[in-house]
């Protein structure tokens, strides 16, 4: 919210990881109503926590349902949003909103609220793996293993590169002991 009310801002966001080169945590998935042979293996997206502006702030698509929301925090329902690709690998031929998975690191149902555009998360050159997104609200319901590790990302109305000085001194201000190991824009 500091990030975002900076002059320059118009939307910030956090994620425990960034497109282009992001190289995520892959999960195992159940989705409710089917069964696995002993010998298939379970389906295992790249798995991605973010908070709710971040769709808005990295310009990535809505296709269908709805966006991850500030609102998705650990108290309210468990929901995630798949990409296309996501999506149409776990629920091939039908509507995935309103379905249900679960982490095999976890017991409670995750209902899929929405589908995103697909994201060049494993490189530009690169096919576009399954993704689904979670709330990073939801994350400790979800495991206390994930990666802590997040990254701060400022649309912006002009120059990325003048809001670089105001954000680390916003992330210092909250915690003098956080580490800010780079200040980039998307471009670079």
């Amino acid at each position: 919210q500091r990030l975002a009310a900076l002059p320059g801002a118009q939307s910030s966001a956090a994620a425990s990881d960034l497109p282009p080169v992001a190289s995520g945590s892959n999960w195992d998935i159940a989705i409710e109503g089917r069964t696995r042979a002993p010998d298939e293996t379970a389906p295992s997206p790249n798995v991605r926590s973010v908070t709710g502006e971040y769709f808005r702030t990295m310009s990535i698509s809505i296709v269908r349902g709805r966006a991850l929301v500030p609102a998705d925090e650990e108290n309210a329902p468990s929901v995630a949003v798949p990409t296309e690709t996501g999506a149409r690998s776990f629920w091939p031929g039908s509507d995935p909103i309103g379905q249900r998975v679960r982490f095999s690191r976890n017991r409670s149902w995750i209902t899929i609220v929405g589908i995103v555009r697909d994201v060049k998360s494993a490189g530009l050159g690169e096919p576009t793996p399954p993704e689904i997104f979670i709330p990073h609200g939801q994350l400790p319901a979800v495991s206390g293993t994930m990666e802590r590790t997040m990254y701060a990302v400022v649309r912006t109305a002009g120059d990325p590169a003048l809001l670089a000085a105001a954000a680390r001194h916003v992330v210092r201000d909250l915690d003098p002991q956080l580490a800010i190991r780079n200040v980039w824009t998307m471009r670079e």
